[in-house]
């Protein structure tokens, strides 16, 4: 893309304003994003624990048979590391007051294109990009 034709669409305003995070928000949001991957992945391991109760047709994984009841031993046992260290990560986050982050909803329009609650919520929407 050339200068002229950015310079064009600027003029127009089809690009969105972009934001660009603080350095110590972008910190804060690296280790929300590390976090969510811990979530995830003992999530993982209590799904598949329940889709090994739902195979075998069991309550309790004592009631599954020698082979499948390690495999919910073995997810059982990656399940604590990986609570503990969110834990950790929500510990940090809070001490360090990184979760307070402000944000100012946009006013919503009472123009007659907005005048319903759905369109109300529907023209916020369109202002945050979703």
């Amino acid at each position: 893309m050339d200068a002229a034709t950015m310079a064009q669409l600027l003029r127009a305003e089809p690009i969105p304003e972009a934001h660009m995070i603080r350095e110590g928000q972008r910190k804060a949001r690296d280790l929300l994003r590390a976090r969510l991957v811990l979530v995830c992945r003992a999530l993982r391991g209590q799904r598949a624990i329940g889709a090994l109760l739902e195979k075998y047709k069991v309550e309790t994984p004592v009631a599954l048979p020698e082979l499948p009841r390690l495999q919910t031993d073995l997810h059982t046992a990656q399940r604590a590391p990986l609570k503990r260290q969110a834990r950790r990560l929500d510990h940090e986050l809070h001490d360090r007051r990184a979760l307070h982050v402000r944000y100012e909803a946009p006013a919503v329009r009472t123009d007659p294109v907005a005048s319903s609650p759905s369109r109300a919520l529907i023209a916020v929407a369109s202002h945050l990009g979703g």
